[in-house]
């Protein structure tokens, strides 16, 4: 691939109608952003099971087609190991990385289709610069954002947004997929065969970059550690679209006048709040108390605080929440006059 030029990679192609549409609406539009850009078009199939399966006509011809026109085709490429799918490819950065309507060919598989989103974007996370962008087009009720046209309950969709996280994207536009920019698309492999699937109220996902910082510096502050990401986010002229809200539980044994811990300061709420504030900085969203439970034999008190969190300037996961959770935890214990739970 000639590295002069910029490149946007399309995956889980079938017959490469998709291939094709954008082509023709995109790069030999001179008004598109991608003018001239190289395609790099997969498939997760080789080559002889998408024309087996796909439809041989359709799919030889648009192969020749992106071939006759200078595009790269590249077969046996899974999107959610890029970085092993891609070794023909010289290790660089995509302009844009376009995932159509990902399934894992299994009917209600849930849970499937979220580790198939997750892996997908850890895995994007290697080929993108601040300025690329990441579009994965879903089904309607797919995604899982108040964007979808057909809603679910959030334990029946595949939380596009929540999986996006683990590779640090921030999901910054949810549209109606343009099906009238794309004239020539056939979509294809409903359930892993050749069938088609439904458009009407698909959802198309724009993600970029912007990933949560490393927290296990504890000499800074999670505010002050944010500080740089907030610099990438202004590039954008955005925020985070719908980001994800967590809670946090924490409980503790307040132990006034304990000799035996040596704790810098006693308990108040006031100390607490500022402890907690210190440490979330802005993804703090609120501090609620839901329990107060007197132990009449040992004459202690435990307090059962909620602390909600979210983040509107970079990718925050689960996983970020729960490494938050624990150095919370180890700082109560060790600057407030408590014993954690």
């Amino acid at each position: 691939m000639d590295l002069e030029v910029d490149h946007v990679l399309i995956l889980g192609e079938g017959n490469f109608s998709f291939s094709v549409a954008f082509y023709k609406s995109d790069i030999i539009n001179a008004s598109s952003a991608y003018y001239k850009c190289r395609l790099c078009c997969t498939t997760f199939e080789d080559r002889l099971t998408c024309i087996d399966k796909y439809g041989a006509e359709e799919t030889t011809a648009n192969m020749e087609f992106l071939e006759g026109n200078d595009q790269v085709l590249l077969h046996n490429v899974d999107a959610t190991n890029l970085v092993e799918s891609l070794f023909q490819v010289d290790t660089r950065k995509f302009n844009k990385i376009i995932f159509n309507f990902p399934h894992t060919g299994r009917k209600a598989a849930i849970q499937k289709n979220r580790l198939l989103l997750k892996n997908f974007f850890i895995s994007a996370s290697n080929f993108v610069h601040p300025s690329s962008e990441v579009e994965v087009s879903l089904c309607a009720g797919q995604g899982g954002t108040p964007s979808d046209s057909k809603h679910r309950d959030p334990c029946n969709t595949w939380k596009i947004v929540e999986m996006a996280t683990f590779g640090g994207f921030i999901l910054t536009s949810a549209k109606p997929f343009d099906t009238e920019k794309y004239p020539d698309y056939r979509c294809t492999g409903r359930r892993g065969r050749g069938n088609s699937f439904l458009l009407q109220g698909a959802i198309t996902h724009q993600f970029a970059q912007v990933k949560y910082p490393n927290t296990s510096t504890e000499t800074l502050t999670i505010e002050k550690d944010l500080s740089y990401h907030l610099d990438e986010l202004s590039l954008l002229k955005t925020r985070a679209l719908y980001p994800p809200q967590y809670v946090i539980h924490v409980s503790f044994w307040i132990n006034p006048n304990d000799s035996g811990k040596n704790c810098h300061q006693e308990f108040t709420f006031r100390r607490f709040q500022s402890l907690v504030r210190s440490l979330l900085g802005n993804l703090l969203v609120g501090i609620q108390l839901n329990d107060i439970y007197n132990e009449t034999s040992s004459n202690r008190t435990s307090h059962c605080y909620q602390i909600d969190l979210q983040s509107h300037t970079c990718a925050l996961s689960a996983d970020d929440v729960k490494s938050l959770e624990a150095r919370l935890r180890r700082e109560l214990d060790a600057c407030l006059c408590v014993t954690v739970r």
